[in-house]
């Protein structure tokens, strides 16, 4: 007796999951998004702060729409050593261009940010056509300060469905 899911299976799963969720994800905190990437399945906006919150886009043969999955959160922070969290980035660039690997062709959103402490924080999310609705999110930070900034750990993609 197997109680596996397929790949498929798992991947309906989640799309699903912005339904379940939509009545919970409110616009609690009034925030316009700064930089955003999607495909045919997933959405994903920044904020000034660098604060994200993601939507589940669903098409229709006459319309589109994107229906909320979380609310602005700070899903990236680094966590401090005097159990703090540094989580506000103000947002200084960002780009997007496409990408082709052996994965397939996509498209790839940089966004670099620096905090009050000087920790600057690069997000790259790439989303895949051939992967539509997955994001690959890779996070770095680094200290541009000329003072050392003791660190006891990070969190990315920390998010309440």
């Amino acid at each position: 007796m197997s109680y596996g899911t397929s790949r498929r299976g798992f991947l309906k799963l989640v799309a699903g999951a912005g339904v379940a969720v939509r009545a919970r994800a409110t616009q609690r905190r009034a925030s316009s998004p700064s930089a955003s990437i999607e495909d045919a399945v997933l959405r994903m906006e920044f904020d000034g702060s660098l604060r994200s919150r993601l939507y589940r886009v669903e098409s229709k043969a006459s319309s589109e729409r994107a229906l909320p999955v979380t609310d602005w959160a700070a899903s990236q922070y680094v966590l401090l050593s005097n159990e703090r969290r540094e989580t506000r980035f103000a947002l200084r660039t960002k780009t997007q261009a496409s990408v082709s690997g052996v994965n397939g062709p996509g498209t790839e959103l940089a966004l670099v940010g620096i905090s009050p402490m000087q920790l600057e924080k690069t997000i790259r999310v790439t989303l895949l056509q051939r992967y539509a609705g997955v994001a690959l999110l890779r996070v770095a930070y680094r200290n541009v300060s000329s003072h050392p900034v003791s660190v006891r750990g990070w969190r990315n993609a920390d998010l309440e469905l």
